[in-house]
């Protein structure tokens, strides 16, 4: 029920192969402010999210955003303000670090209520993310509503990470089979880095 917003700045690079790395965005990569970010003036990046997401690609990993962002449905702001707030965290990843590529960020639209498979704490982004990277790709851009896989669909690997400052976070990781990290919010990527690159660290339970 519903569909996700999908965005790329560019057609797939990564190899279906390749593990992913699924974060967050609000308190992971950039800053959280009260409400939403509904604009991309308000986007300012955590220090070391660029070059923590460098690492990652330079580990082999594919780099997924998944967010949940009510706001459009809310209308608090348009899918077009999250096409552009997405423009926005990407020139400053690339700006800061030019390794810091993200080749896909899911956004789930709907309110809590809405009924949706695609808002964490579900694990429709994390599916749709895996789906699109291994199975159907994409050629140029991607700026849209997209459909979820069926909620059948085994796409994940055991290399496959999830990190999130939210339970919700680690609850959509673990439904979708992946090692699962909790972030200090706004403290981002670095605290927990070391962890990432362990493939023996099994991740952070629900709490």
């Amino acid at each position: 029920m519903g569909r996700a917003l999908a965005y790329a700045k560019g057609p797939r690079t990564a190899t279906p192969q390749a593990p992913i790395a699924f974060l967050d965005r609000d308190g992971v990569i950039n800053l959280s402010v009260d409400g939403h970010v509904s604009h991309p003036d308000q986007v300012r990046l955590i220090p070391g999210a660029a070059s923590g997401i460098a690492r990652l690609r330079r580990e082999g990993m594919a780099i997924c955003i998944v967010t949940n962002q009510s706001g459009v449905d809310r209308g608090w702001t348009s899918e077009t303000g999250i096409h552009a707030i997405h423009d926005r965290l990407t020139e400053l990843l690339l700006e800061d670090d030019e390794e810091a590529h993200i080749d896909l960020t899911l956004t789930c639209p709907h309110t809590p209520w809405h009924g949706c498979g695609c808002r964490k704490p579900e694990s429709g982004l994390l599916r749709l993310g895996a789906h699109l990277i291994r199975t159907a790709g994409w050629k140029g851009t991607l700026r849209g509503r997209t459909d979820l896989p069926p909620s059948t669909a085994s796409l994940g690997t055991a290399l496959d990470i999830m990190v999130g400052d939210r339970r919700s976070d680690l609850m959509a990781g673990h439904g979708h089979g992946a090692r699962s990290f909790r972030a200090p919010r706004d403290l981002g990527l670095q605290p927990v880095l070391h962890r990432l690159l362990d493939h023996e660290d099994r991740g952070d339970e629900v709490w």
